[in-house]
């Protein structure tokens, strides 16, 4: 399932162990500095001690609006790969990256691919049908 231009952008930001909030909001707004300089971007909403990924001192995250379609040349797409890049080069004291929301809600926390498999139904419950898998781990083992 393809990616959507939602006219969202949510940026997940990691700093190391023990820095403090100042540190982490001073960080998170060099971030949202860095998006409001682009002219697709309506507003940056930040978040100091909490991220997609965790909570602490260390963690924020941004929500990123951006303006309608009709009045912005970049699809979101565009923006997360403009941002993280930027990012890179920029953010050199978190790790902070931008990411699409999910292209259903409730499939996911984030934007992705999925694949979805649609067997025929004259082959459904045949065992032939089913996908064969292969377990990377050994099963638990009882104790007597």
């Amino acid at each position: 399932m393809p990616d959507e231009d939602q006219g969202y952008m949510l940026v997940d930001v990691q700093l190391p162990a023990g820095a403090t909030v100042p540190r982490t909001r001073e960080v998170m707004q060099r971030i949202s500095a860095i998006l409001m300089s682009n002219p697709a971007v309506a507003n940056v909403f930040i978040i100091v001690g909490s991220s997609f990924t965790g909570n602490g001192e260390n963690a924020g995250r941004a929500f990123v609006h951006l303006k309608p379609w009709d009045e912005r040349r970049q699809k979101a797409a565009e923006l997360i790969r403009w941002a993280n890049m930027t990012f890179a080069r920029e953010i050199h004291d978190a790790r902070a990256y931008v990411i699409n929301l999910p292209t259903i809600r409730g499939l996911g926390a984030f934007g992705g691919s999925i694949s979805i498999w649609r067997i025929a139904p004259a082959l459904a419950g045949r065992p032939s049908a089913a996908p064969k898998r292969r377990c990377s781990r050994r099963p638990p083992t009882t104790r007597p």
